[in-house]
């Protein structure tokens, strides 16, 4: 679904840096064209997810989303969902 092969431990969606820049959270992640990716964050551990952004359209470059309010907010979890 992801678009990466389940036998290469080296293809795999996943979070690449995350850091605060300019007041902002910014996190970067891998895309595959034409895949759609919801980015969505937590602010704590069994709490529910909330859509950052959705749709997002993988280019088969880095994609990135700058969360302006994460450098707030003392803990926050990120996930990025692939559809």
């Amino acid at each position: 679904l992801a678009g990466t092969s389940p036998r290469d431990g080296t293809q795999a969606l996943r979070l690449e840096v995350a850091k605060i820049e300019g007041g902002q959270v910014v996190v970067w992640f891998p895309s595959v064209p034409t895949k759609q990716y919801d980015f969505m964050a937590c602010d704590a551990r069994f709490s529910t997810w909330t859509n950052l952004a959705t749709n997002l359209t993988g280019t088969g470059g880095i994609l990135g989303y700058a969360d302006t309010n994460g450098s707030v907010i003392p803990s926050r979890f990120y996930r990025v969902f692939c559809r």
